[in-house]
């Protein structure tokens, strides 16, 4: 977190921070969307993958399957609206940190590696694991700055 602080501290004076949270909700907002949209075209394909893992019972993964995506669309919609921008930032680093939870556990009991989970690129398990962890940090660094900025 010391990292995070530094890392938005030293860059404070070089970047409009306004634009760049901005830009970075904007692009999250089109990946949500583009990920929710992927999963109930593939919905058969999404929830097949989760069957890979027994934590889920059958009836669990029917709600999951159509649930998982419809918070993705929302909060895709919720970022793009400044009353509800704080929230959905909060909402999308959550659901970012559990997928990541769920993909650790995936990868240590699932009975294939196979994951169907409407990626706009296809990675290995491990990578996939890396890359969301990665696309958290922009999210993480928005949240930090936010909270250290003067309220108005």
């Amino acid at each position: 977190m010391k990292i995070m602080m530094l890392l938005t501290s030293k860059l404070s004076p070089k970047l409009n921070w306004t634009k760049t949270t901005t830009s970075i909700l904007v692009i999250y907002s089109g990946f949500l969307f583009y990920s929710g949209i992927a999963k109930y075209l593939n919905l058969m394909d999404f929830a097949f993958g989760m069957t890979n893992f027994s934590l889920f019972s059958a009836e669990l993964i029917f709600y999951i399957a159509y649930i998982i995506p419809a918070i993705e669309i929302i909060l895709g919609i919720m970022l793009l609206i400044n009353k509800t921008r704080k929230i959905s930032t909060y909402g999308t680093t959550a659901l970012l940190i559990a997928y990541s939870a769920y993909l650790t556990l995936f990868k240590h009991y699932a009975y294939s590696g196979w994951c169907s989970c409407g990626s706009v690129i296809k990675l290995e398990l491990e990578q996939h694991l890396l890359f969301n962890m990665a696309i958290t940090i922009p999210l993480l660094m928005v949240i930090i700055r936010k909270e250290k900025a003067p309220k108005n």
